[in-house]
């Protein structure tokens, strides 16, 4: 199986990557900055240059041999002010889906808007998610819409607070907007089972599913 992955140099990606790998699928990524890459196992990945915001890019993706495709794009909590960059993304996404001819049979993304990060936390917490991340909110909420409205076969998933020790449980609920509990973690390693056993998995399409 060849997966594509869209990642731009943030950990849960290159857990994604990790475990694709393990899993024996051919894996190609897309990354802004090729050069920045410094990792032992990158060998074993077909790494290109592309943007992942531009339809023609995207199509030339979907026109490869693919079989999934998965975003794991993120914005570093600094970041510049608004963001558009993941509705961008799944736009191109479906404005190249059904012009390029493709095998590709499921789009997923990986979100944490709505679940532990999100505008639903109690008082006071939600006062400072919405100074640092409003704008991040609302690009995710209109990238989820796009979905929605679309006919692609997607899948969301979302995962409660991440950290980075390593451990291969997870649960996947049903969606809900808010994760109530503010200690609860899942591990990068156990986000990235839970984004590749979705590839497969045709219950998973047209869905949100809250991974913890």
């Amino acid at each position: 199986m060849h997966i594509w992955i869209l990642w731009w140099s943030w950990r849960t990606g290159q857990e994604v990557i990790k475990e694709a790998i393990n899993r024996w699928y051919a894996v190609t990524t897309l990354v802004r900055s090729p050069e920045k890459l410094d990792l032992a196992w990158i060998d074993q990945v077909t790494v290109i240059q592309w943007d992942a915001t531009k339809q023609e890019d995207v199509q030339r993706l979907l026109d490869s041999w693919i079989d999934v495709l998965i975003h794991t794009i993120s914005v570093s909590f600094f970041h510049k002010k608004p963001t558009h960059l993941y509705s961008s993304v799944t736009a191109a996404v479906i404005q190249a889906w059904w012009k390029a001819e493709h095998n590709c049979s499921h789009y997923i993304v990986m979100s944490s808007y709505g679940t532990h990060h999100g505008r639903k936390l109690p008082f006071p917490f939600y006062y400072g998610y919405e100074y640092f991340l409003w704008d991040v909110a609302d690009d995710k909420e209109s990238e989820e819409a796009l979905l929605e409205t679309s006919s692609l076969p997607w899948t969301v998933i979302k995962a409660v607070l991440l950290k980075d020790a390593t451990t291969s449980s997870y649960q996947k609920t049903p969606f809900q907007e808010f994760v109530p509990s503010m200690t609860k973690k899942i591990s990068r390693s156990a986000v990235a089972h839970a984004l590749l056993d979705a590839a497969w998995d045709e219950k998973c399409f047209s869905k949100k599913i809250v991974v913890s």
